[in-house]
């Protein structure tokens, strides 16, 4: 089951010690959201889907440094078409896919903007990666799953059960 924005929040204290922090354009420049030593931040002029959407990028971040940044190798084409259709919203598109050199980011940040979109995509829609990207979502699992900081408070399942926070998984029925 998916993430929903407020488990992401305690996720990202449970992780870091401290919730994402909004601030204004001013401190982030062009960037939308930010992860480092200072942790979570993002824009304080995003609301709602496109706020959440940061948070969660960048909570693929720091869940990708804690782990040790996750491996690339051999799940490359996956991880460019999950971020081409993060970026663009078309997950249908194969060819001419929109990769982090078009966005702005050096071929050396390409893997880890990947991987952080990647990421985020297990935490709030984990049938569909495991459906389009099984390489990838078994990479993040064994990655994450056995990190002693990330794994007491998240787990990837291979089932169609998805994470679990703090011991509670996502109720659909309390949803409605």
């Amino acid at each position: 089951s998916r993430i929903l924005p407020e488990q992401s929040l305690q996720i990202a204290e449970a992780i870091l010690g401290a919730g994402p922090r909004a601030e204004p354009r001013s401190v982030l420049g062009r960037n939308l959201g930010t992860y480092d030593s200072r942790g979570i931040r993002y824009r304080d002029d995003l609301e709602g889907v496109a706020r959440d959407r940061v948070i969660n990028h960048e909570l693929g971040h720091a869940i990708d440094e804690i782990s040790g940044q996750i491996k690339s190798d051999g799940i490359k084409s996956e991880l460019a078409r999950l971020y081409s259709g993060g970026v663009s919203g078309n997950f249908e598109r194969t060819r001419n896919l929109t990769l982090p050199e078009h966005v702005g980011y050096s071929k050396a940040e390409a893997d880890r903007e990947m991987m952080a979109e990647a990421i985020r995509i297990y935490m709030t829609d984990p049938n569909y990666l495991k459906t389009v990207a099984p390489k990838t979502a078994k990479r993040i699992r064994e990655t994450v799953n056995t990190n002693p900081k990330i794994a007491r408070t998240l787990q990837f399942n291979s089932l169609m059960a998805g994470g679990i926070l703090g011991g509670m998984a996502y109720d659909a029925e309390a949803e409605k």
